[in-house]
């Protein structure tokens, strides 16, 4: 296994690691979840790493492609460990113009998700129908950020977890982290409804949300989404700028 360590987003206070494996294997995210907390642990760290796992397979297709998730992790990252059994492929560089063309694709399909996902939530909220308004809530939240992170850093994780996907967002850009507050005991208990929502109110027996605790999350829903579009906007226009000159004198 092969590893790469890079600052996956701009977000000074924590750091992510690229495991690279021989073979195609699908990490979980609970195991995934238990390795960054043994390194944590281990090296007495003040944050907890973000690792992720891809075979070599697909990282060098995706380095052939142009990712920029991955091409800047080659470009920035220092190998940690290597095994030297394989070779890297040369990563595609994209133009400005491409990167802001890619980064409004994806806005342009998954903001538009998000956002019925979230209108079909209070829809359902008005009529009272407070199970399945909360579960199209998680369903607005969880488009919402991955529409984040595809736009700055075009990379999609393989999760459902609310919170993990949150904290991702807060690293692309600090602001996000305004819209779940989490300074108060309440605070926390009303997002931990929204994160559990995606397994108890679909299976959980009796399951109830109070009215005023799913009005609540949906107003911090709508705050998502006018921040996920007010901060994706900036930062395609930032891709489609040319860069400045340097001045070497």
């Amino acid at each position: 296994m092969d590893s790469w360590l890079a600052p996956l987003y701009e977000y000074k206070s924590d750091y992510g690691i690229l495991a690279v494996t021989e073979h195609h294997q699908e990490m979980s995210a609970g195991f995934a979840k238990q390795v960054r907390k043994r390194v944590k642990k281990a090296e007495n760290l003040q944050t907890t790493p973000h690792i992720i796992f891809h075979d070599i397979k697909l990282l060098n297709k995706k380095l052939e492609e142009g990712h920029y998730f991955f091409t800047d992790i080659i470009k920035e990252g220092t190998t940690l460990y290597n095994s030297d059994k394989y070779q890297l492929a040369t990563p595609k560089e994209l133009s400005p113009a491409s990167r802001a063309y890619k980064a409004q694709t994806y806005f342009d399909s998954w903001f538009k998700d998000s956002s019925d996902f979230l209108d079909s939530a209070i829809e359902d909220l008005k009529k009272s129908k407070h199970k399945i308004s909360i579960f199209l809530l998680h369903q607005s939240v969880e488009r919402f950020f991955t529409t984040v992170l595809l736009v700055f850093t075009d990379y999609k994780p393989k999760t459902h977890d609310l919170e993990d996907l949150n904290r991702q967002a807060g690293y692309a850009d600090i602001r996000f982290k305004t819209v779940f507050p989490n300074q108060t005991d309440e605070e926390k208990r009303l997002f931990t409804l929204l994160v559990k929502a995606y397994i108890d109110s679909r299976y959980k027996m009796g399951y109830t949300i109070a009215p005023e605790d799913l009005q609540w999350l949906a107003t911090r829903v709508q705050k998502l989404k006018e921040l996920t579009e007010e901060l994706c906007k900036e930062q395609i226009e930032r891709y489609a700028a040319p860069a400045k000159p340097t001045n070497d004198n």
